[in-house]
């Protein structure tokens, strides 16, 4: 049975006042954090990437040469870099590590300092790693090695 509108307001305004009796002003509910990703899925293996990559509001560099292999995009040893769209309280990456060389993440603030790091084993399989600020917003991440056999698939960004 449908509420008439009269006493849909009612039963609106009991709610409200129900929330204020318990200290819950509308005000005072949580805010969403929000969370942006993007990956390489538009692209097939084999396109060459530019050095500069802006995508879905990241800023992709890369040290060398680029390209998708396996739905990533392919890293040399001279690593790659990313900014994100907003200061982050978090940022996570699927990341596959196939290279000789372990791959080192750092996650950096506004001024440079470093807020978490983290390493991936060279195992020939892929990782998600979540960098947590441990204070500042998170603004860039930095991936050393890679070895043209390791590739960045998907970054995500809480804020």
């Amino acid at each position: 049975m449908p509420i008439a509108a009269p006493s849909l307001i009612r039963h609106l305004s009991s709610a409200a006042a129900c929330l204020a009796a318990l200290g819950l002003g509308m005000a005072s509910l949580p805010v969403q954090a929000k969370q942006k990703c993007t990956d390489f899925t538009a692209y097939a293996d084999g396109d060459s990437l530019p050095q500069k990559l802006k995508q879905d509001g990241y800023l992709f560099r890369f040290g060398g040469p680029s390209s998708i292999f396996f739905g990533g995009a392919q890293f040399w040893s001279s690593g790659a870099s990313f900014t994100t769209p907003k200061p982050g309280q978090w940022v996570e990456v699927d990341i596959f590590a196939g290279a000789g060389f372990d791959i080192e993440l750092t996650a950096l603030n506004a001024n440079g300092g470093i807020e978490a790091t983290a390493t991936v084993p060279t195992d020939v399989s892929l990782h998600t790693v979540r960098l947590v600020s441990s204070g500042q917003a998170i603004v860039k991440v930095s991936l050393a090695q890679g070895g043209n056999e390791s590739t960045l698939n998907r970054v995500c960004t809480r804020y």
